[in-house]
């Protein structure tokens, strides 16, 4: 029996249903991580810089994706609070770390 039979057979359908987002939060944070690492940082900054109009729309998509499907989940921006890093939605992280990276350079 796998894991996730397992939590399927031993818990409510609320704790299930939590366990599979972490679990997917987990995974996604991993492969960014791991992308992070391995990108051209030079490249990204120059794409960055030669396609503001690109950006813009994109950082304009995660928002709204975030306000469509994450808002409930991740309230940061509705609280007017900042939260710790590791608690942000993971679009919002993105941006700070190519935001950090274009203004450090």
């Amino acid at each position: 029996m796998t894991e996730l039979e397992i939590i399927q057979n031993a818990f409510p359908i609320e704790i299930q249903s939590e366990v599979n987002s972490l679990l997917t939060k987990i995974t996604v944070e991993t492969k960014i991580s791991h992308k992070w690492g391995i990108i051209n940082k030079s490249h990204l900054i120059s794409f960055v810089r030669q396609n503001p109009d690109f950006y813009s729309r994109t950082r304009s998509r995660i928002y709204s994706y975030w306000d469509c499907d994450f808002r409930r989940q991740f309230p940061e921006i509705l609280k007017g609070v900042r939260m710790p890093e590791n608690q942000r939605y993971v679009g919002f992280r993105l941006l700070n770390k190519i935001d950090k990276l274009i203004n450090d350079k």
